[in-house]
């Protein structure tokens, strides 16, 4: 968050609260007594608003609201709003206007006005397309759109008409582009794409150029499915590729280079998301065994586990 501290979303075990700075350790469960306990134990992504509040997407218990000055926890659910499903894949908060929008499992998108509490539905039946592109896996804003990750490819959704589309030149690579996990537009107008069970599909928005990258051998991404994306303070790209750790793209060279256990301090393989860091240029991210922060000067990691 925006004052250094790590927020980690478990399955089943609820939330990892650590202050790194003062070694200060705090978990959150469904089991808390009433006012300060989870919805859900099962937690996913997790977003910071302007004012200081952490909003907690859950998997079966909507959205909850957590208010650290008080440490009193609200919910938005399908029973107090008209939020269409309380299986929450996605978050994205756009700070200008205020709204955070909602990805869901098999119930479309949502839209959640902070000011006024109040929570839109997309989930039109009527429109036409299936069931698998209602379950957005990833929110990631592109210009005046938003981009959807779905498991039937990316949508281009327009909050200002309300409308959303397949986009134009993905349908040249339906036949490749089929589930997609994750998104990332970098600091040079490139959308990073995870393609399920394929690898990773670079897409210039300016040229319109489309570049594949897929294991082939050293040098290359190390395995067909990625899960988070993010670049870091020198244009490289990220990728988080579990089983196989951590790979990092340098555009200069057009080359990966892989983390894994056997080559450096890493605890685990099984990389999830990784997490931005407001304090810190380190790259964060979740493993299946705690978080790991690693400097790109040094090289170093830092592993925080049970």
């Amino acid at each position: 968050d925006a004052q250094g501290n790590i927020w980690i979303g478990t399955y089943y075990g609820g939330i990892n609260y650590f202050n790194p700075e003062h070694e200060v350790y705090k978990t959150y469960s469904r089991s808390d007594s009433k006012g300060r306990a989870l919805s859900n134990n099962v937690v996913g992504p997790m977003i910071e608003d302007k004012h200081g509040i952490l909003w907690i997407a859950t998997e079966g218990g909507g959205l909850n609201r957590l208010d650290r000055s008080t440490g009193k926890i609200e919910y938005v659910t399908t029973r107090n709003s008209d939020l269409s499903s309380d299986n929450i894949q996605s978050l994205y908060y756009d700070e200008s206007k205020d709204i955070i929008w909602i990805g869901t499992h098999l119930r479309d998108l949502n839209r959640l006005d902070i000011r006024t509490g109040k929570v839109k539905s997309y989930n039109d039946r009527r429109a036409k397309y299936s069931s698998q592109a209602r379950t957005i896996k990833d929110i990631e804003p592109c210009g005046d759109l938003l981009l959807l990750a779905t498991h039937e490819g990316i949508y281009e959704f327009d909050p200002s008409t309300e409308s959303r589309k397949k986009m134009s030149w993905e349908k040249e690579l339906k036949d490749i582009i089929k589930g997609v996990s994750s998104l990332y537009v970098d600091s040079k107008d490139n959308l990073w794409i995870a393609v399920d069970n394929v690898g990773v599909l670079c897409h210039d928005i300016s040229s319109g150029k489309n570049t594949m990258f897929t294991p082939s051998g050293e040098g290359t991404l190390s395995g067909k499915n990625v899960s988070s994306i993010i670049e870091d303070d020198n244009g490289r790209i990220w990728f988080a590729t579990s089983p196989f750790g951590i790979d990092v793209y340098d555009p200069e060279t057009e080359t990966f280079t892989n983390y894994d256990t056997g080559n450096s301090g890493m605890i685990s393989n099984r990389t999830y998301t990784f997490i931005r860091s407001v304090t810190s240029s380190n790259i964060l991210f979740s493993n299946s065994d705690g978080v790991c922060s690693f400097d790109p000067l040094t090289r170093n990691f830092i592993n925080y586990d049970k």
